[in-house]
């Protein structure tokens, strides 16, 4: 003979239920997460992220001779410059924007930087003022301070632009790969009820993404401190 289900018993296993749904999408989240940053990890999507994103701000040449003379004032590859995070990355080029100013080694790189087109005209420009300043000529170190102030602005820009592209790529992938494990976890819930699998999928593409974004924010001050 079959006990009666009372309605404690009944609210018993809703929340019981409740609770392994919860906890899978948690799982479901963290798994997400691992995922997506082991794919970081094993591949190098931020030294491509970063080299596209130099040869769209420079033209390839120019990039070229920007990151060898990165490497060579800092006897390191530059493959190994190009995976740092943005703001070791743009320290990195700020500090060789600031070697090929004072040097005056490289007209091209230097005249790419400061975004200073070749004037068409015999009339002198900043970049040929400073390339031919001598000791005494005030005109080319006020044109030195322009370059230097044209160079700071350019790379400020490179790096608002890296951090927003970066930041939305990271979300991106997060959430195609949480969408993803949500949508293999959760197979048998879709087929029994659409709209419930579907909410599960979702909740799990949330929760990845905000733990993702968190994960992010405490590697950034760590790197920032």
């Amino acid at each position: 003979m079959s006990l009666p289900i009372t309605p404690a018993m009944s609210t018993s296993a809703i929340n019981i239920d409740d609770l392994i749904t919860t906890t899978t999408i948690l799982s479901g989240a963290i798994i997400a997460i691992l995922v997506a940053e082991g794919i970081k990890i094993l591949i190098p999507l931020r030294r491509w992220f970063n080299s596209a994103e130099l040869r769209s701000w420079l033209s390839e040449d120019v990039m070229d001779r920007l990151m060898n003379a990165a490497a060579s004032e800092r006897a390191v590859e530059r493959h190994a410059i190009l995976q740092q995070p943005t703001p070791k990355l743009m320290g990195i080029l700020q500090t060789t924007a600031t070697y090929v100013l004072e040097s005056r080694s490289d007209e091209l790189l230097l005249r790419s930087l400061a975004n200073v087109r070749l004037a068409l005209t015999d009339s002198p420009d900043d970049v040929k003022l400073w390339m031919s300043a001598t000791p005494r000529d005030e005109t080319a170190f006020v044109a030195r301070d322009r370059l230097e102030a044209r160079i700071e602005r350019r790379l400020d820009a490179l790096q608002a632009r890296l951090d927003y592209r970066w930041t939305l790529l990271n979300r991106y992938s997060t959430a195609t790969v949480a969408w993803v494990v949500g949508s293999i976890v959760f197979r048998r819930t879709i087929q029994n009820d659409l709209y419930l699998g579907l909410g599960c999928v979702a909740a799990v593409v949330l929760v990845a993404a905000v733990g993702s974004a968190v994960i992010e924010n405490v590697a950034r001050r760590r790197i920032d401190a």
